[in-house]
């Protein structure tokens, strides 16, 4: 079973092979592209003169200070960054690079786990991987390939142990923030529901869930960068009873974008919610009763940022999900 789930999770012997070129290379500084395979050509007292195929195929030689030479991994599979030869700027982008292209989205950093957004669905979010982090009997969760699953549990041990525990999400628009605490709050549920399966299991992570959708609905807008793109912070609270069993939550917010309400930058859009108060998935006599019989790009509210619609949201979808 074991084997089974974790297929999408570990290197396949194609992408392994493929790494180990760090005895021809090294890698160089380069304004476009940040980092670039380049290869010594000669040596002098504090430069050396490399030399590598551009973009075009077109060979190129460049003179560098020797300081600005990184010399390479050995292999940038490793799941753990700490874990590369040589611990620098470029093998760490590389390993992140390396990892993702083989679908490997999860990668740690000692204690981190960095999780790349892949804008796709990949089947390692299962049932069959819940249980397989769920119930590893040394609890050892870093030999199993890196997985969110194995930071909640790890947290979820700590509370074993009679200690609070905190999980901070972080990254940029649209690097996955949203989605990845609702994985983590549907593990830490999955958790739940297995221990209380002599006890009651009160169904508190579905609840938290669907309040999230509401939250989503009033505080998440289209943006340039993320379609789903939340326009504010929040602190979700756990609370466990003595038998670990979850048994409340609560969610502050904080730092909404207000502004947005009355003024959006181009190719953005207004709160989700007054989308869908205009949308087929809205009843027409209740928006009609509002006095919202027009189009969204009718009000001023709506069309400043000139994007009413946005492929990747089904307004009259997300109307029926806050109702």
């Amino acid at each position: 079973m074991q084997s089974t789930a974790l297929r999408f999770l570990e290197v396949s012997s194609e992408y392994r092979l493929s790494s180990n070129d760090f005895e021809t290379t090294v890698w160089i500084t380069d304004p476009d592209i940040e980092f670039r395979r380049a290869t010594i050509l000669e040596e002098h007292n504090d430069n050396v003169t490399v030399g590598f195929h551009d973009e075009n195929g077109h060979f190129e030689k460049r003179i560098i200070p020797k300081s600005e030479v990184k010399l390479p991994s050995v292999s940038y599979f490793v799941e753990d960054m700490c874990n590369l030869s040589e611990l620098n700027d470029a093998c760490v982008l590389e390993a992140v690079r390396s990892r993702y292209e083989a679908q490997l989205i999860h990668t740690y950093s000692g204690l981190f786990c960095i999780v790349v957004n892949p804008w796709k669905n990949i089947p390692i979010y299962t049932k069959e991987v819940m249980e397989v982090y769920m119930h590893t009997v040394d609890r050892n969760y870093y030999h199993l390939p890196p997985h969110i699953y194995a930071v909640a549990q790890t947290a979820y041990d700590g509370l074993l142990s009679g200690n609070n525990q905190s999980i901070l999400i972080t990254g940029e628009s649209g690097a996955g923030k949203t989605v990845n605490t609702k994985r983590i709050i549907e593990y830490l549920g999955a958790v739940s529901e297995y221990r209380g399966q002599f006890g009651i299991s009160d169904g508190i992570d579905k609840r938290l869930t669907a309040a999230g959708i509401v939250i989503e609905a009033f505080a998440n807008a289209s943006t340039i960068y993320n379609s789903n793109s939340s326009r504010l912070g929040k602190f979700i609270r756990m609370d466990y009873d003595d038998d670990m069993i979850m048994k409340g939550a609560q969610i502050q917010t904080c730092l909404l974008e207000k502004s947005r309400v009355v003024k959006q930058n181009n190719d953005d859009r207004n709160f989700h919610i007054f989308y869908q108060l205009l949308s087929d998935g809205f009843d027409k006599d209740l928006r009609y009763s509002f006095g919202l019989g027009q189009s969204a790009n009718a009000y001023k509210f709506l069309n400043q940022g000139g994007k009413i619609k946005d492929p990747e949201i089904d307004d009259a979808q997300g109307a029926v999900d806050t109702l």
